[in-house]
C-alpha cells in the first residue's frame, strides 16, 4: 500500500473508570485510512459503515476509541488486512452521544463504623442528579383460564456506562417534573449505554 493512502490522523483513547467516573486518557495516534461504505434500499434511509485500514500494531483493540477529522468512532472489531499484510482493519462506528432528559440520584445502603466502632448500616448518596432516561414498556400476560389479557407496565433506565449500579439500589428519578422512587433489580451494559431494569416503589 502506498503509504501516501494513509492521509488520516486517528487519535486513539482509553477509556476506564475511576472512582465511579469515567476517565478518557490519550493513548498514541496513527495514520490511517478512511473506507466509507453506503448501502441504501428502496424505501430505505442510507445506512453507511465505517473502516480504516491502518499499519499493524498490537495496542489497537476492540472498544477503543479514537477521533478522526473531529469525529468520534468506535472500534468494534480488529482483524488482519487480507488484501496486504502488515496492516489491519479496524471496523468501525459512530460514537453515541445521548440525550438524556431525565435526572436521577443513587442511594446505597452501605456499612459504616461509628465513632464508637460499631459498624451500622446507612444510606449513602452515590450520584446525585446524574442524567438518565426512564423507559416505560408495556408487558402483556394472559390468564388460561379466563382468556383474559392482562397489561402491565414495567419500566427500565437508561444512563451512561460509566456510573456503576448495584442491585438493591434506591433510585429516585425526576421524569418530565415527576418524582419516581424506584430499586435496582438487574443491569445490562451494552457498547454505549447501560439498561437498568428497576421495580417501582409499591410493585410486587
Amino acid at each position: 500500500m502506498n503509504p501516501g493512502e494513509l492521509n488520516k490522523r486517528l487519535d486513539f483513547y482509553q477509556k476506564s473508570i475511576e472512582n465511579g467516573q469515567e476517565v478518557i486518557q490519550p493513548v498514541f495516534n496513527v495514520w490511517g485510512k478512511k473506507i466509507v461504505k453506503s448501502k441504501r434500499r428502496d424505501n430505505e434511509q442510507n445506512e453507511e459503515s465505517y473502516n480504516f485500514i491502518i499499519r499493524q500494531r498490537s495496542d489497537v483493540a476492540e472498544y477503543m476509541m479514537f477521533q478522526c477529522d473531529d469525529i468520534w468512532y468506535d472500534v468494534l472489531t480488529v482483524e488482519p488486512y487480507q488484501k496486504e499484510k502488515g496492516y489491519l482493519l479496524l471496523t468501525c462506528e459512530k460514537a453515541k452521544i445521548h440525550s438524556f432528559y431525565d435526572t436521577v440520584t443513587v442511594t446505597r445502603t452501605e456499612w459504616v463504623e461509628t465513632d464508637w466502632g460499631e459498624d451500622v448500616e446507612q444510606k449513602v448518596i452515590v450520584y446525585e442528579n446524574i442524567p438518565c432516561e426512564l423507559i416505560k414498556v408495556d408487558t402483556t400476560s394472559m390468564t388460561k383460564t379466563q382468556q383474559q389479557f392482562d397489561i402491565k407496565v414495567k419500566y427500565t433506565l437508561h444512563l451512561e456506562t460509566k456510573y456503576i449500579l448495584k442491585t438493591g439500589d434506591q433510585l429516585d428519578i425526576t421524569h418530565m417534573q415527576n418524582k419516581y422512587t424506584a430499586y435496582v433489580e438487574d443491569i445490562f451494559r451494552y457498547h454505549t449505554y447501560q439498561e437498568v431494569t428497576i421495580r417501582m416503589e409499591g410493585e410486587a
